[in-house]
């Protein structure tokens, strides 16, 4: 008979193993809640956006770029950027 854990080469009785989960379990479920909150949070961040910010945003991640790679930019270089995004808008302004 295996067991799932050896503590100082001795088997483990029913209260070690029973405590041993115990301890763990109030881990897992703070892990849980800390991975719905930054799920949560990441979800009202995007939800709170523009449609206009979210076409910016996606056509940056298309670029590999974030906003503040972007900015860094020289001018030259975020032109025809910029001018997808604006081209992007008016799409979807036509469309309506």
């Amino acid at each position: 008979m295996s067991y799932p854990l050896h503590i100082g080469g001795t088997t483990p009785n029913v209260v070690q193993t029973i405590g041993i989960r115990a301890a763990i379990a109030p881990l897992a479920v703070a892990n849980a809640f800390s991975r719905a909150d930054d799920w949560a949070a990441a979800f009202l961040k995007e939800a709170k956006k523009t449609p206009f910010d979210r076409i910016r945003d996606n056509i940056l991640a298309r670029h590999h770029f974030t906003k503040e790679q972007f900015a860094a930019l020289p001018k030259s270089e975020r032109e025809s950027i910029e001018q997808e995004i604006r081209e992007a808008i008016k799409r979807v302004l036509a469309a309506g």
